[in-house]
């Protein structure tokens, strides 16, 4: 039922025409991933200054283990951003660069994406090499996102 909201937002979209797209994660992951992560470092430095006092080697690996997992949750909240920039045609994933006019099939679909546990909703890019990538839509605007590469690449897309 929501899947099927999605796709009539999507159909519906009044796209603003822009030179490039930016998209940054969606609030409630980011506020989420900020707590757990703010969370996790204070949990580690109150282990770590404990351990000044008590010189105990498991609270050192525990403060250590904390702050290190706090910092990659506040890492991957500021981490995420993804860019379509239409004049180059050129789609900025974390450190993947796609080329646009490489794409052979884009498909807008429910999946799991890799490395996660839940269905969400995802674009599939398939480029001309044969090269499969995965970009869960967990950001801000993602009807916008979305309906961009349906308008700029109606041939090649899809919703499954």
């Amino acid at each position: 039922m929501f899947y099927e909201r999605f796709k009539e937002k999507i159909k519906k979209y009044d796209l603003k025409e822009k030179k490039i797209y930016k998209y940054g994660i969606n609030f409630r992951r980011k506020f989420i991933w900020f707590i757990s992560g703010f969370n996790l470092l204070f949990v580690g430095l109150f282990f770590f200054y404990q351990n000044l006092k008590l010189k105990d080697n498991f609270q050192f690996l525990m403060s250590g283990f904390f702050i290190f997992v706090g910092g990659v949750f506040i890492y991957m909240m500021m981490e995420y951003k993804i860019s379509i920039d239409i004049v180059n045609e050129k789609l900025k994933y974390k450190k993947m660069e796609i080329e646009l006019k490489d794409i052979e099939k884009i498909t807008l679909r429910r999946m799991v994406p890799t490395g996660g546990k839940n269905i969400e909703k995802c674009i599939d890019i398939i480029t001309k090499e044969k090269k499969q990538y995965i970009i869960p839509l967990i950001m801000s605007k993602s009807v916008e996102f979305v309906a961009v590469l349906r308008k700029k690449y109606s041939k090649k897309f899809s919703m499954e």
